[in-house]
């Protein structure tokens, strides 16, 4: 019986008792693609899924395509549920963000940089084929702590079906807009416009992109805003002469006024190119932004960025960002939603070649690379951009004082800054 019992003892430091396979880390991704947009993401995930030990949660965080309040924008919900979150100590694993939400995320250390995990000559490879513009906006300081993934820059969309029947072409410059814009313009009987040359909105945005693409600068090189400059009363001047020459209106919705063939023109990025084909009854083409031979074009999108969650994770969330933004992934991503490749690799291969020459208005952002500038990423800009929108419509609009307003923005806004 003894004998018996000590063999079992025995036994006993030699068996172990089964462990269960180790599950699948699982990570979450908050974004805000919705529409065709989001089943082209969410076909993503689940083919990562599909063959990684890894699985990937996709959360859209924004406002429903087909519930949109104009007044909304799905960024700025993404940008406040994760600020609260953050707050919470309940972050998503990765997240689209922007430049300056990134400078925030990095000051309050809630995010960590992607430079950390890339540890190996591959994916030291991997960088160098990167869009060099979209690599250096995500750097700061000089480490990379996001990777591009949504990028988009501005273009000018028309109606070449008026433009066929005007004989005319598309502006090269702000001084060929003005020109051509208001031969657009058409007044019925009671003096009320019916047909113009251009919408666009009053937001800083459009500010933005005519100021930089006219050769001048949002900041100086100490990072003081130039907003009261008078390269920025210059940009604002030609805005308002647009619409004093009956060339342009104001509009919080261009894209609805092009759609119903109101205007001739509208300004926005590469992005939209999908949706418009998908919607647009006329023929309608894309072009260049205006610009300068100096000048800069404004560039769009989010990057990827991964959150200060627990090891393990963040190791499973730079397997799902590489995924993301590889060649084939991003000429994917690129051919179904409108948006750019990040690599320099996938615009030059031979199915995305082949695709622009047969949709050859998507190669037109491409061709605007290499004078393509980020927004400001200084961590203040969230709230800048706030007080420049108010700014831009009071003067445009309600004809405040140029000087007054632009002068009280500067102020603000480098209250603003002095406090991050």
């Amino acid at each position: 019986m003894k004998r018996f019992a000590v063999l079992l003892i025995l036994l006993s430091l030699f068996i172990r008792p089964v462990r269960p396979a180790c599950a699948a880390e699982t990570v979450t991704f908050w974004h805000a693609m919705d529409g065709s947009k989001g089943e082209t993401l969410n076909r993503l995930i689940d083919e990562f899924n599909a063959t990684h030990d890894i699985k990937v949660t996709g959360k859209f965080v924004g406002v429903s395509e087909t519930t949109q309040d104009r007044y909304k924008n799905s960024y700025n919900v993404l940008f406040k549920e994760l600020l609260k979150n953050v707050s919470k100590g309940t972050p998503p694993d990765i997240s689209q963000i922007y430049e300056n939400w990134t400078s925030q995320f990095i000051m309050v250390k809630a995010i960590v940089p992607v430079e950390d995990f890339i540890t190996t000559a591959p994916d030291r490879q991997e960088l160098s084929d990167m869009v060099p513009a979209f690599l250096e906006a995500n750097k700061y300081d000089g480490k990379l702590w996001t990777l591009p993934f949504n990028k988009s820059i501005y273009v000018l969309y028309y109606n070449r079906d008026m433009f066929k029947q005007a004989g005319l072409t598309p502006p090269k410059n702000w001084e060929e807009m003005s020109e051509i814009a208001k031969k657009f313009s058409k007044i019925d009987k009671n003096g009320n416009m019916t047909q113009w040359g251009l919408s666009f909105k009053p937001d800083v945005d459009v500010f933005s992109l005519v100021l930089l693409s006219s050769g001048e600068k949002l900041f100086d090189e100490h990072g003081k805003p130039l907003f009261n400059g008078e390269g920025a009363k210059k940009t604002i001047n030609y805005l308002r002469g647009l619409i004093n020459s009956k060339g342009a209106i104001m509009s919080f919705e261009p894209q609805k006024d092009f759609m119903d063939g109101k205007c001739a023109m509208f300004l926005d990025t590469s992005s939209r190119i999908g949706s418009l084909q998908e919607q647009v009854k006329f023929n309608f083409a894309v072009s260049p932004c205006p610009s300068t031979s100096s000048g800069k074009i404004l560039l769009a999108g989010t990057n990827l960025a991964m959150f200060s969650t627990s090891p393990e994770r963040q190791k499973a969330s730079w397997e799902f960002i590489k995924y993301l933004t590889n060649k084939e992934n991003t000429a994917k991503w690129s051919m179904e939603t409108g948006y750019l490749p990040v690599r320099l690799s996938a615009i030059q291969s031979s199915d995305y070649q082949a695709f622009v020459r047969k949709n050859p208005d998507n190669g037109i952002g491409i061709n605007q690379l290499a004078s393509g500038v980020v927004a400001p990423k200084v961590p203040a800009w969230e709230s800048i951009r706030g007080i420049m929108d108010d700014t831009l419509f009071d003067i445009i609009s309600n004809h405040a004082d140029i000087n007054t307003s632009l002068d009280n923005a500067v102020s603000l806004s480098r209250q603003l800054i002095s406090n991050q």
